[in-house]
C-alpha cells in the first residue's frame, strides 16, 4: 500500500464532506473547461484533509480527480473547485458527482441531475437538490428557481 492510499490520520473521527453544488454549464462568457465547478462543504469544526479524496463527474463517462496532498477545507466551510484546477468534465445533459475516499469508497454524492440550463448550478438546500439561478461557489446555497 502506497502513502497516497491512507487516510489523513486529522480525518478520523470526523464528519464526511458533502457535495453541495455543481455548475456544468457557465453562462455567458463562461467556459466549459475553466468555470465549471464542484462545491463540497466541511461540517466540522476543524480543517478536512482531502489529500488522496477523489472527485468523480458523470454517469455513463465517468472523469476523476485525486486532490493532492495538502489539500483541505477549512472548518465548517463551503469550497468549490473549478475545472480549470480539476480538468473534471461536468456534463450539461445529466450527470453526477462523487466524493471517494483514499480506499475508493463513495462517501458523498449528489443527487443525479437532468439537462442543465445555462447558468443554472445543481445545488443542495435542506436536504434536497434543486435547480438555481444563483451559483454560489463557496459559500451557502441561494436557491432561486
Amino acid at each position: 500500500m502506497c502513502s497516497s492510499d491512507l487516510m489523513p490520520a486529522g480525518n478520523i473521527g470526523l464528519k464526511t464532506p458533502s457535495i453541495t453544488e455543481i455548475l456544468p454549464n457557465p453562462t455567458g462568457t463562461g467556459n466549459d473547461t475553466t468555470d465549471e465547478f464542484v462545491e463540497l462543504y466541511n461540517p466540522n469544526s476543524v480543517a478536512f484533509e482531502l489529500s488522496g479524496f477523489s472527485l468523480i463527474t458523470g454517469s455513463t463517462s465517468t472523469h476523476s480527480y485525486i486532490f493532492p496532498s495538502g489539500t483541505k477545507i477549512p472548518p465548517n466551510s463551503f469550497a468549490a473547485y473549478y475545472s480549470a484546477e480539476t480538468s473534471l468534465s461536468l456534463s450539461n445533459s445529466g450527470g453526477q458527482t462523487k466524493l471517494l475516499d483514499p480506499f475508493g469508497n463513495s462517501i458523498a454524492l449528489s443527487n443525479i441531475y437532468s439537462s442543465a440550463k445555462e447558468g443554472q448550478s445543481w445545488a443542495l438546500a435542506k436536504g434536497k437538490w434543486y435547480w438555481t439561478t444563483t451559483p454560489t461557489p463557496s459559500k451557502a446555497n441561494i436557491i432561486k428557481e
